[in-house]
C-alpha cells in the first residue's frame, strides 16, 4: 500500500512539474535568461522613431539575426549590449543616428529535467551531444533498476518509454537518445513480474518486466540476442514459450498483423537456434567431408556448403545413402512435383556426387587434344570442343571438322562441319551440337574424308580408353 501511494505522489509530483514546464500543453520550459545570445533565444528590437523597423527575432542556428532593415548579422555568444552595438551600426547605414534597444523576451531553454526518483537532480546542464543514457547513469536510486520505468518528454514529440536497466546496459536492441534542452526525463517505478529467460539471449535468468509486456519486450528486456548466436539464429530463430503444460511458438521477428501474446508471471521463454543435421559430403567436391547444415535443407545446399562440385562431377548423378537405402538425384533439373529432385537431409546421410560421364574426345591438330567433360548447367557445340582444346595448333584447318557419333547399332558415322563458317559469318548449323561419347576430329587443310575418317577411328578408341582411365 505505502508503494502505492508512493507512486501516485510521484505521478502527482511529474504532473504538477510538466505543468509548471509547460509540456501540459507543449510550450518550452522557460529558464533564466543567460548572458549572452545563443540560437534560440527569441528577441524584442525597438528602434526608437521607427515603429515599422521594430519587432520580434529570433537567433538563428547559425548565431545571426535578421531584422527589419539590417542583418544578418552574427550575434550568437555577444552580450546583449554588444549585440545592440551590433544592429545600431548596421542600421546607421540608412538611419542618422539610429537608437536601438534590445531585449530577450524568451531565452531557449538550457537544462533538462529529471524528477520522479527519490533523488533526482532536478535539472541538468544541457550540453551538444548529452545523451539520455549520460543522464541515466548520474541518477541514484534505491530500488532494482530492473523494476523502474523512463519516460522522455519533448515538445511536439510523443513520450518515449524505456526500461532502466535495459537502457543502461548499453544492448543493441535499445538505442541511445541523444537529449536536447528543455526534455523532461521521468524515473518511476512500474508495476513489473518476473519471468524466466534462458537460451541464446544476452542476459538469460530471472528478470522483472513491465506487466502487460509480450514476448518481444520480454527478449529486448533480456538483452535481444547474444553476442555468440548463429548468424542462423537471426534468420530463423524462434521463441518458445512454455506455460504450464502449454507450448507456444512464435518467430523471431514479429509479424506486424499477428496478435499481441502478453506474458504472465513464471513464464519461462527460450530463444533457440532452428534445428541442425550433420551430414558428409563426399565424391567429385572440391571440400569432402561433414557438413552442418539447417534442418529441412537439401543435397544441393549440401554440395554448396562443400565448394561445390570438382571439375570432374556433376551435379546430375548426385547419391544420397541413408540407413542402408541409397537415392539418385538429378540437381541439374528443376523441382517438379510428384519427381524426386532434391531431398531433405538427417543427420547420418552420406552425399557423394559421381563422376561425370559426359565426355568428348578432342584429337587431331589443337594444342591440348584430350577428353573433356561436358558441363551440366549449358549444351556444348563444335566451338565450346575448339575452345577447350585450346584452338588449332600451326597445322590445323577449320574448313573440314569431322564428328564421329556412334548409331543405336554400335556403328559410327562421321560428320563434316566448315567451323569457319560459323565463326567468320555466323552460320548455325557449322557449329552443331554435341552429345556425350562423340569424337571431334581436327584434321590438316587436307581435311577429312569418310574413309580417313572411319580408318583412324580403332585407334581413337584406343587412346579414349587410356584417356578415361587416368
Amino acid at each position: 500500500m505505502t508503494r502505492g501511494f508512493r507512486t501516485q505522489g510521484m505521478a502527482l509530483l511529474v504532473g504538477l512539474l510538466l505543468s509548471a514546464l509547460g509540456l501540459g500543453a507543449w510550450a518550452q520550459p522557460v529558464p533564466l535568461p543567460g548572458t549572452v545570445l545563443r540560437p534560440g533565444d527569441e528577441l524584442l528590437i525597438e528602434v526608437v522613431g521607427f515603429k515599422d523597423l521594430s519587432g520580434p527575432a529570433v537567433v538563428l542556428e547559425d548565431g545571426s539575426v535578421v531584422g527589419r532593415g539590417f542583418g544578418p548579422l552574427k550575434v550568437g555568444g555577444l552580450g546583449i549590449k554588444a549585440a545592440r552595438a551590433a544592429i545600431q551600426r548596421d542600421l546607421a547605414r540608412t538611419i542618422r543616428n539610429p537608437e536601438v534597444y534590445l531585449s530577450v523576451v524568451r531565452p531557449r531553454p538550457r537544462s533538462v529535467f529529471v524528477v520522479g526518483a527519490p533523488q533526482s537532480p532536478g535539472s541538468i546542464e544541457w550540453t551538444p551531444g548529452l545523451s539520455l543514457r549520460q543522464v541515466l547513469a548520474s541518477v541514484p536510486v534505491n530500488e532494482a533498476l530492473d523494476t523502474l520505468g523512463v519516460t522522455l518528454y519533448r515538445a511536439g514529440k510523443p513520450p518515449y518509454r524505456v526500461a532502466f536497466d535495459t537502457l543502461l546496459r548499453g544492448t543493441d536492441s535499445v538505442k541511445d537518445v541523444p537529449l536536447e534542452a528543455g526534455d523532461v526525463i521521468t524515473v518511476i517505478p512500474q508495476p513489473s513480474l518476473r519471468v524466466w529467460l534462458t537460451g541464446e539471449v544476452a542476459r538469460p535468468g530471472n528478470l522483472a518486466i513491465p506487466v502487460g509486456s509480450d514476448v518481444y519486450e520480454a527478449l529486448a528486456a533480456a538483452g535481444g540476442l547474444a553476442l555468440n548466436a548463429s548468424p542462423e539464429t537471426l534468420d530463423e530463430g524462434r521463441l518458445i514459450l512454455r506455460r504450464g503444460d502449454a507450448i507456444h511458438e512464435f518467430p523471431l521477428r514479429p509479424i506486424p498483423s499477428a496478435r499481441r501474446f502478453v506474458v504472465e508471471p513464471g513464464d519461462t521463454i527460450a530463444l533457440r537456434g532452428p534445428d541442425k543435421v550433420l551430414v558428409t559430403v563426399a565424391g567429385e567436391v572440391k571440400n569432402p567431408g561433414e557438413i552442418s547444415l539447417l534442418k529441412g535443407r537439401g543435397a544441393a545446399t549440401a554440395v554448396a556448403a562443400a565448394d561445390g562440385i570438382s571439375s570432374e562431377g556433376t551435379m546430375a548423378r548426385v547419391l544420397v545413402f541413408r540407413k542402408g537405402e541409397a537415392f539418385h538425384l538429378d540437381l541439374t533439373k528443376p523441382q517438379t512435383i510428384g519427381q524426386l529432385t532434391d531431398l531433405p537431409l538427417e543427420s547420418g546421410d552420406l552425399v557423394y556426387v559421381a563422376r561425370s560421364e559426359r565426355t568428348i574426345l578432342v584429337l587431331g591438330t589443337t594444342n591440348r587434344p584430350g577428353s573433356y567433360r561436358m558441363p551440366d548447367d549449358r549444351p556444348w557445340h563444335l566451338s565450346d570442343a575448339l575452345a577447350a582444346a585450346g584452338g588449332l595448333n600451326g597445322a590445323g584447318s577449320l574448313l573440314r571438322v569431322a564428328v564421329l557419333r556412334a548409331t543405336p547399332e554400335g556403328t559410327y558415322v562421321p560428320r563434316f562441319y566448315n567451323l569457319d563458317e560459323y565463326l567468320k559469318r555466323g552460320l548455325a548449323e557449322a557449329n552443331p551440337r554435341l552429345e556425350p561419347g562423340d569424337t571431334v576430329l581436327f584434321g590438316t587443310p587436307r581435311g577429312f574424308n569418310v574413309n580417313t575418317a572411319l580408318q583412324v577411328l580403332p585407334s581413337l578408341l584406343v587412346v579414349d580408353s587410356l584417356l578415361r582411365r587416368r
